[in-house]
């Protein structure tokens, strides 16, 4: 391991650099002076132009709403590094903690989530960080007009309020983890059974569960009614371009830097639907992750700092788009097969990257 000297921006960094053969990933320590202090940083450096290079977004326990190790993770999966993911319900009891942000995994969208920034990245490796807002629209007998279509908020979300429409496919695991309300148990596009509450989900469809205000729409379902849903943008529009594109994402943010100028403000991380001190004012362990000039993803742990000090390392580490992660605790790397940054819980999600 060497160790070398560099200017970024006004900036003084030292960085220890550690690379694999091939130079598809780089480990840099680095020292960064902002604001008349310095601020520590592990930053692994990874190249997606080379062939050999895959990321994928992974499901703790390989279920939506379940939680595990960072490093079993990555050992399970046979990634080289890793990095803790999007928010999740940490503090909830019971064995299900829902992430917060939108997750897309293998191209299908497990989870919906409706703050922040989502980093999004498709199989040929191009990759954007923007605040993207979906919606879920459904049709019976191939119908998505009234008095025969029908829609849902959320994909795989534990109900958290007395009027819900949600979905929960087998990215959940094998059963919903829900009480109540009218379950419509789809599979293969035809209903095959109407109940109530929990219910079993089958690996070749999906149940839908309608509750509260939104019971009426189980009227609209039958034995034998074919189903069909698809994702479009929040505004209606059909998904297109890079979007419908994407192999994996997390939602996570708020935004750091954009177009290589730092673009985090307390105005705007409201505007992506933070409120709260942890986001914009107050100091914690954090995770980001960034884009280079190059091409290159940057995957980055600091120790205790504000979201805005984080905008600033962004930026000196030479990100031209940047976004926050979850942090505090569960902030975490990984880097052949050992801790870098170590999380102080299990956590719901990750970002992992593997070289074939």
């Amino acid at each position: 391991m060497s160790l070398r000297t560099v200017m970024l921006v006004g900036c003084l960094l030292l960085m220890s650099t550690v690379a694999l053969a091939g130079e598809q990933i780089e480990l840099e320590q680095v020292a960064v002076e902002i604001t008349n202090r310095s601020i520590l940083a592990n930053v692994l450096k990874v190249n997606l132009s080379d062939p050999r290079v895959g990321v994928r977004v992974a499901l703790g326990e390989d279920r939506v709403g379940g939680t595990e190790d960072l490093l079993h993770f990555a050992q399970r999966h046979g990634a080289v590094a890793a990095i803790n993911g999007t928010f999740f319900n940490a503090y909830v009891e019971g064995s299900i903690k829902d992430p917060v942000g939108t997750v897309i995994t293998g191209g299908e969208l497990v989870y919906r989530g409706n703050t922040g920034t989502v980093f999004g990245i498709t199989r040929d490796k191009r990759v954007r960080m923007e605040p993207v807002r979906f919606k879920i629209i459904g049709a019976t007998d191939g119908s998505y007009k009234w008095p025969r279509n029908w829609y849902a908020y959320w994909i795989n979300r534990t109900a958290t309020s007395a009027n819900h429409a949600g979905i929960y496919t087998p990215a959940r695991g094998p059963r919903m983890g829900v009480a109540g309300g009218v379950s419509v148990i789809v599979q293969g596009g035809t209903v095959t059974g109407i109940d109530s509450g929990e219910q079993p989900i089958p690996e070749d469809g999906y149940v839908i569960n309608f509750q509260g205000s939104e019971a009426s729409l189980g009227e609209r379902f039958a034995i034998g009614t074919t189903v069909e849903y698809r994702v479009t943008f929040a505004d209606d529009k059909p998904l297109a371009g890079f979007w419908a594109e994407v192999a994996e994402a997390l939602g996570v943010g708020p935004k750091l830097v954009t177009g290589g100028e730092i673009s985090f403000s307390t105005e705007s991380a409201k505007a992506e639907g933070f409120t709260e001190a942890k986001i914009l004012s107050s100091s914690y362990g954090r995770s980001a992750l960034g884009i280079t000039a190059a091409g290159e993803l940057l995957l980055v742990t600091t120790g205790a700092v504000t979201v805005a000090e984080l905008a600033q390392l962004m930026q000196s580490l030479g990100a031209v788009e940047a976004m926050n992660m979850d942090g505090g605790a569960s902030s975490g790397l990984v880097y052949q097969g050992k801790y870098i940054t170590e999380p102080g819980r299990p956590i719901s999600n990750a970002l992992l990257i593997f070289v074939n």
